[in-house]
């Protein structure tokens, strides 16, 4: 269960991560311009969005060995493929997608009268990445809070 609880939030954070990339690229004409600043790509998956997966396997508690022998039901869900399968992998997509298209489409329209028309502000285009790698990183984090807290609550 915990790994399909990482790999479900592993894809999710690396589709929203990728698809604003691809927002940035559609509205700046595929100008090979990334909307990330080059240590934030090489610190997301490294530091920003590592630490609370660590954290969630670290917290998640493991059943011990009698119960699993005692209740072997336990198994089913993993061996029917009910914890991970392609509609659990499409809805990680899906929501991926929504973030992203979320966050960057408010990005772009509170930036939107900033922004020069010719793309040559690259200081506003600096602030314009900043806010938008920032909040991508809050929002990915809450969401393994939120997914956290609700298998605690269920569990419960």
């Amino acid at each position: 269960m915990r790994m399909c609880k990482f790999l479900r939030y592993f894809f999710y954070k690396n589709f929203a991560f990728t698809w604003c990339q691809f927002w940035f690229a559609w509205f700046s004409g595929f100008t090979a311009q990334t909307v990330y600043d080059a240590w934030f790509i090489t610190f997301y998956n490294v530091i920003f969005t590592s630490l609370p997966v660590l954290a969630l396997g670290i917290l998640d508690q493991d059943v011990d060995d009698a119960t699993c022998l005692r209740y072997p039901k336990l198994y089913v869900p993993g061996q029917q493929n009910r914890l991970f399968n392609v509609k659990l992998f499409l809805l990680s997509l899906f929501n991926g997608v929504l973030v992203s298209c979320a966050l960057y489409f408010f990005m772009y329209g509170a930036f939107h009268s900033i922004l020069s028309g010719d793309g040559k502000d690259a200081a506003t285009l600096d602030v314009f990445q900043t806010v938008l790698a920032g909040t991508l990183v809050i929002v990915v984090n809450l969401q393994v809070r939120q997914t956290f807290l609700l298998l605690v609550w269920t569990c419960c």
